[in-house]
């Protein structure tokens, strides 16, 4: 779950723990989903791939969550 804290920045929170987020990093990642994602051209999948990978490793982080739950 992605929550913004009392203290105005966002948190990843999940069975192993909680992190903040790069506010900047974040708004980027919805930016690019917002501009991409919803493309008719069938051109995209090979862009939609690597954003996707962008996103599991952005929400894997450094601490491995992802890989762990899996």
């Amino acid at each position: 779950m992605i929550a913004l804290s009392q203290q105005q920045t966002f948190e990843l929170r999940c069975d192993y723990g909680s992190r903040r987020l790069d506010q900047v990093e974040l708004l980027a990642l919805i930016d690019q989903c917002e501009q991409n994602y919803y493309s008719k051209e069938s051109d995209r999948l090979s862009y939609l791939t690597e954003l996707g990978e962008k996103l599991y490793y952005w929400l894997d982080g450094k601490e491995g969550w992802l890989r762990k739950s899996l």
